[in-house]
């Protein structure tokens, strides 16, 4: 399913601290995204929890932001080639659960 081990481990690390990649399904296909978090999502939920924990500027800091990927920032696969019918299925689920963690308004 992936193009080598570099971007196994980058989707392995989704709603992790620094860097991961994630997959979205959207009407027209699966867009992938690198995403750089300053925490992991369990701590940004437990921080929403409690805002106040936070001394006053760190409340200004960006939990994750994503970037548009087209090609694997390892090997330089375009990534949309590793989607096919044996593959499919695969990146269904993982866009299920990359939702769960990130889930952008496509």
């Amino acid at each position: 399913m992936y193009c080598c081990k570099g971007l196994e481990i980058l989707v392995d690390n989704a709603g992790s601290r620094g860097l991961s990649v994630l997959v979205y399904n959207t009407a027209g296909g699966f867009v992938f995204n690198i995403q750089a978090r300053a925490i992991s999502k369990e701590s940004e939920e437990e921080l929403l929890q409690s805002p106040t924990s936070l001394p006053l500027d760190e409340k200004n800091v960006s939990i994750a932001s994503n970037i548009g990927l087209n090609y694997c920032p390892y090997c330089g696969t375009h990534l949309q080639s590793l989607i096919n019918p044996n593959t499919r299925k695969d990146f269904e689920l993982l866009a299920l659960r990359h939702k769960k963690i990130d889930p952008r308004p496509y």
